[in-house]
């Protein structure tokens, strides 16, 4: 009988501040399970100003993931606090017999939990006693969990106003899920403390090991204080490598480089599961082909689709592809005819003209049957003597004529050089006569260039 209300029937549990145990209500008859300060620490004030504040700290938080608080008196010197019964099993237990939990679970407990401890800081306590112990698993029907968290008897306040009851040198807490901070300064834990004891939390989940162990306190102290510990990735195969970055947020020694609350570690380890998950699943459907359902065809074989076989294919293709798109070009190139060379008309400058040069200017040609001078004609080399002595030139009739009227007209003005283009004649005998005429005009005083014949109009052939 308990402030004779409550009958205690059977213990659920123990721990260092006291014991926990089923009891019926004498008024309602429902069951609730109670928790009672151990008869050692009745003695002791700051056990019992912690009882206290486990109490308030359970009555102010309000979140469906944190044991709910029904009732907390005293009878007579006995300290007590009635919570609500849940049926299920703890998480210690869970991991006792399953070993390790996966992935997509765990994303899934530790999200519950950070919801019930967002509650906890948002409120301004910290737990500082997150362990498998004190978080309790219900088992619904349709399969999934739901997860409560449990046992509030070391909460810290985070009040400058509230006594501090942690000696400087007083290390409160599970030895494995110590935070660096609590080791070194317990009087200066904050809410990222709880981040650390969520990460090895997880860790253990993961792996079923845990990220820090030894033989003795102090060995272990000194492996949490160095944060030294294999990657959760080496101590299990299958998980995605982005774990060990998600650890390597939450297990910092340093806890203003830490992940800053369990809701950013928790969100982003939900992130990671569900890219993890859905690779598992597109290399699922990838790798097997079944019919319309997404179901395996009985009776037929199963085809591996493999997406590296398929890159080597199409870089194969395109190699293929350009070769041969290569090979046309050049082809094109070796077949196409080649084309005729044009002449090239010749540009000498006027003063420079001689009859040695316009003779190796113009190409050789055919040799054509000369052309019949009339007798009465001087040579071309008197002609151009009698230009060179300041003898007017001497009128030129026949083929002569008809050769320097078609030659251009060259002047001697020094304020004018301009190239001449020369067109070569076809006959050798024809060179000759035009290189004479050309030394001739080049060398020849200035005249005004004669006016153009009058162009007589040309009848249109008629025909027979």
């Amino acid at each position: 009988m308990l402030d004779g209300r409550w009958r205690l029937e059977c213990r659920l549990g123990e721990g260092a501040t006291g014991s926990v145990w089923k009891a019926r209500s004498l008024q309602f008859g429902g069951h609730a399970a109670i928790k009672l300060l151990a008869p050692e620490h009745l003695s002791d004030e700051v056990m019992r100003e912690r009882f206290a504040r486990e109490a308030a700290a359970l009555c102010q938080v309000r979140s469906p993931h944190v044991v709910h608080v029904l009732d907390h008196g005293l009878a007579g010197d006995v300290p007590y606090l009635v919570m609500e019964l849940l049926e299920g099993e703890d998480l210690e237990q869970l991991l006792e017999r399953e070993k390790t939990v996966s992935l997509s679970e765990t994303a899934s407990i530790l999200n519950q939990l950070a919801r019930g401890l967002s509650k906890v800081h948002a409120s301004g306590f910290v737990h500082r006693d997150i362990k498998p112990k004190n978080i309790f698993v219900i088992h619904e029907e349709d399969g999934g969990c739901f997860v409560k968290l449990l046992d509030f008897g070391i909460v810290r306040k985070l009040d400058a106003a509230a006594r501090p009851l942690t000696e400087r040198d007083a290390i409160l807490g599970s030895a494995h899920y110590l935070s660096p901070e609590q080791i070194e300064a317990p009087e200066r834990v904050d809410s990222r403390a709880d981040v650390w004891s969520f990460g090895v939390l997880a860790y253990r989940m993961l792996t079923g090991a845990l990220p820090f162990d030894a033989a003795t306190c102090e060995e272990l102290y000194a492996r949490i204080l160095q944060g030294r510990y294999l990657p959760v990735t080496a101590v299990r195969a299958g998980l995605p490598a982005l774990l060990d970055l998600w650890f390597r947020g939450v297990l910092e020694t340093r806890p203003r480089r830490r992940t800053k609350s369990v809701e950013l570690a928790s969100a982003t380890l939900t992130e990671v599961a569900r890219a993890s998950t859905s690779r598992v699943k597109a290399r699922r459907e990838s790798a097997w082909v079944g019919d319309a359902r997404g179901e395996a065809v009985p009776g037929q074989a199963e085809v591996r689709v493999t997406a590296p076989r398929n890159r080597r294919f199409l870089l194969g293709t395109l190699l293929a592809a350009a070769m041969l798109f290569t090979s046309a070009q050049l082809w094109t190139r070796v077949s196409r005819p080649a084309v005729p060379a044009v002449p090239v008309a010749v540009e000498v400058p006027a003063r420079s003209v001689s009859p040695q040069s316009i003779e190796r200017a113009i190409p050789p040609g055919p040799v054509e049957k000369p052309v019949s001078r009339d007798p009465r004609e001087p040579p071309v080399s008197d002609v151009a003597a009698a230009a060179t002595e300041g003898v007017p030139a001497v009128k030129t009739t026949g083929a002569a004529a008809s050769v320097a009227n078609a030659l251009p007209d060259v002047t001697s003005d020094r304020s004018r050089e301009a190239p001449a283009t020369v067109q070569a004649p076809s006959a050798n005998a024809s060179r000759q006569r035009a290189a004479g005429t050309i030394a001739a005009r080049a060398h020849a005083p200035s005249r005004p260039a004669a006016a153009p014949p009058p162009s007589t109009p040309t009848e249109p052939y008629r025909g027979f």
